[in-house]
C-alpha cells in the first residue's frame, strides 16, 4: 500500500474527480468542508470534485455492486450492497479501504481487488492498493479530468477506459461539464 496525495486520486464516472477523503489541514473533508446537495464542491481554482462517494451516485447505484470510478491505481470504486440493502463498514475492508470479491464489471460478475463505498471516514480509499500510474502536482496547471482518463488509458489500454466509457454512459452525467476544464494546482 501507497499514501494517497493531497488531491485528485480517482474519477467517478459521472466525470467529476474524487479527491482524497483529507482537506487540507488533515481533517475528514467531508465533515468540515461545505458541500452541495450531491456532496461536492469547487476548490481554490474551481476543480467542483468530491471527497467521498457522493450520496446522488449511492442513491443511483443498484443490486448488489455498482462501480461507480476507478482510482488512479486502476482498481474500481464500488458501491456494494449486502442482502439487506446495507453498504459494507470499516471492519469489511482492508486498511486501504476495499476487498476481494464478486463485483459486476462491463456486465460480468467477477471476483477481484476494488475499494468499496462506505459512510465510514474514508468513505472510499484510504491508501493505493496498487500502484498509481499518476501522481496530482503540486505545481503546474493540468485539466484533472483529461490527465487521469489519458494515464489511465496509457497505463491499462483502451480496454479498462471501454468499461469506464460503458459506466459512464449508464449513469449519465451529474454536475456536467463542471470538472471537465477544471485545474489542480
Amino acid at each position: 500500500p501507497t499514501c494517497l496525495p493531497p488531491a485528485a486520486v480517482a474519477i467517478a464516472r459521472n466525470g467529476v474527480v474524487l479527491f482524497a477523503p483529507l482537506d487540507e489541514l488533515n481533517r475528514d473533508a467531508g465533515a468540515y468542508e461545505t458541500q452541495d446537495e450531491c456532496d461536492g464542491h469547487p476548490q481554490q481554482v474551481g476543480i467542483y470534485h468530491y471527497h467521498d462517494v457522493p450520496s446522488c451516485l449511492i442513491a443511483a447505484s443498484s443490486g448488489p455492486s455498482t462501480v461507480i470510478g476507478f482510482a488512479t491505481d486502476g482498481y474500481p470504486i464500488v458501491v456494494e450492497r449486502d442482502v439487506a440493502g446495507e453498504l459494507p463498514t470499516n471492519a469489511d475492508l482492508d486498511e486501504c479501504h476495499g476487498r476481494t470479491s464478486a463485483i459486476e464489471l462491463d456486465g460480468e460478475v467477477v471476483e477481484m481487488y476494488h475499494y468499496s463505498a462506505t459512510h465510514e471516514f474514508p468513505y472510499f480509499i484510504g491508501c493505493f492498493h496498487g500502484t498509481a500510474v499518476l501522481q496530482a502536482h503540486t505545481t503546474g496547471m493540468y485539466s484533472v479530468r483529461d490527465h487521469i482518463v489519458a494515464g489511465l488509458k496509457q497505463y491499462f489500454g483502451d480496454e479498462l477506459l471501454a468499461v469506464y466509457d460503458k459506466s459512464s454512459e449508464s449513469l449519465g452525467r451529474q454536475q456536467q461539464g463542471q470538472s471537465q476544464n477544471g485545474y489542480l494546482y
